[in-house]
């Protein structure tokens, strides 16, 4: 059996971060099978919209859920962005073991902002890496 190079990603240019209590993006999870398992959620690159110019997204709660609303398979709880402090940084979210077991087979995934990063117009990027069960 061949073994793959790499997962499947799922990518979020310039996701807003400075407004809280709200599904900031939804991204549809192509998979065939009874569901998907989901590997490394990884927030980088926090910017300001307007300039591109590095911003400070430490602020910032984000989560990644199956439901709106912060309902749903939990993949990502809601957790502080500690560390990612400008736009060479890159942060590895921790998985929720709700996010392997039972088996996700939610169709989209809600990139949730709990907290706001307290900086007008900023953004960062978020790379979802997760594998089909067929």
């Amino acid at each position: 059996m061949p073994i793959k190079d790499g997962y499947p990603i799922l990518l979020v240019k310039g996701l807003k971060t400075d407004t809280a209590s709200t599904d900031a993006a939804i991204v549809a999870v192509p998979f065939g099978g009874v569901g998907y398992s989901v590997r490394r959620v990884t927030v980088y690159n926090s910017r300001l919209s307007t300039t591109g110019a590095t911003a400070n997204g430490a602020v910032a709660s984000l989560s990644v859920r199956g439901g709106a609303g912060g309902t749903g398979t939990s993949v990502v709880a809601d957790a502080a962005l500690t560390g990612l402090s400008g736009n060479t940084i890159a942060l590895d979210r921790t998985i929720a073991a709700t996010a392997l077991s039972p088996v996700p087979a939610d169709p989209n995934l809600y990139i949730r902002v709990g907290t706001a990063s307290g900086v007008a117009a900023s953004i960062v990027d978020v790379v979802i890496e997760y594998s089909a069960l067929p």
